[in-house]
């Protein structure tokens, strides 16, 4: 009798100990909260909600489908179908004596001369035979294709960028340093020509149209590589020397123009039939970050671009 009395004491005990553990477990859930569901602290960084201005990034997982992704698709035959720009001084006098331009870029073939990026009589970069090379006109001279020894990957996304520091023009393709040219000058002399991206126009005539896709287009007033180089794992974000950004995306387009979110110059346009398609670059971090001060916009920017075909 008295060892039944003992084990149901300590049946009861043990009731009345999970009762208590019960009352705190429902604390503690109201005050944890459930994961994804909007009850954190302000200022945590949930993706997309970042204060403008202040540079918050929340990665997004690779194939989000909420994050979509676009690139200039250019056939190689439609010689009316490209993106340009107006003459602006930030192609050319506000650059200074110190510039890089570069972007993502890639080829379905690699014979002929194939323009990426041009600034007829001013600046200008190309699949040409392979090779990625760049005319480059100082103080107003003539210029001529200097090469960067380097070449390019077909039906393959590849980085490329010019820098000129008012010395020499250096070449950088794919986390790559080429090859050198010295070219000591002051300045870009404007000459009035468009800023176009896969085309150029010479003598009256248009030629050199690219077959591909072109991404990412930023002109920066200041060198941004000086030797190998860890290739951009995002899309370029806009800071205080970046003068002219094309994201190319499908949200940026306004009727024909697209969205310049570079400090100064005009919103590009899409001429022709030039479509913007659905790609993938191989940055692949995705996130969502707050516009920087310098930047155009000042508010949220919920998108930024990673995987891409």
């Amino acid at each position: 009798m008295k060892h039944l009395l003992c084990f149901t004491l300590l049946m009861l005990s043990g009731l009345f100990f999970i009762g208590c553990g019960d009352d705190e477990s429902d604390t503690g859930s109201a005050e944890v909260g459930v994961a994804g569901e909007g009850e954190g602290v302000a200022g945590e960084g949930v993706a997309g909600e970042g204060v403008a201005g202040e540079g918050i990034a929340e990665k997004k997982p690779v194939g989000d489908p909420e994050v979509s992704n676009f690139a200039v698709s250019l056939d190689g035959v439609d010689f009316e179908s490209y993106v340009s720009a107006k003459d602006h001084k930030v192609f050319n006098e506000a650059l200074g004596s110190t510039y890089t331009i570069e972007c993502w870029y890639k080829p379905f073939k690699t014979d002929g001369e194939l323009m990426v990026v041009n600034k007829e009589d001013e600046w200008e970069f190309a699949n040409k035979g392979g090779l990625f090379q760049s005319a480059v006109a100082v103080n107003g001279e003539a210029w001529a294709w200097k090469d960067s020894e380097l070449s390019n990957n077909k039906d393959k996304w590849n980085h490329a960028a010019i820098v000129w520091d008012g010395k020499n023009l250096h070449h950088f393709i794919n986390g790559k340093k080429g090859k050198s040219h010295e070219m000591p000058g002051k300045s870009v002399i404007p000459k009035g020509s468009t800023f176009k991206i896969g085309r150029r126009e010479r003598g009256g005539a248009t030629h050199s149209i690219f077959d591909g896709l072109v991404d990412e287009v930023r002109i920066s007033d200041i060198a941004r590589y000086d030797a190998d180089y860890d290739v951009p794992k995002t899309a370029f974000v806009p800071d205080d020397n970046t003068l002219y950004l094309l994201h190319l995306d499908e949200d940026d387009l306004d009727g024909d123009n697209i969205k310049n979110f570079g400090k100064m110059g005009p919103d590009a346009v899409l001429e022709g039939a030039v479509e913007l398609v659905d790609a993938e670059l191989p940055n692949t971090e995705r996130r969502a970050l707050a516009v920087e001060p310098a930047s155009k916009l000042g508010t949220v920017w919920g998108r930024l671009k990673g995987n891409r075909l």
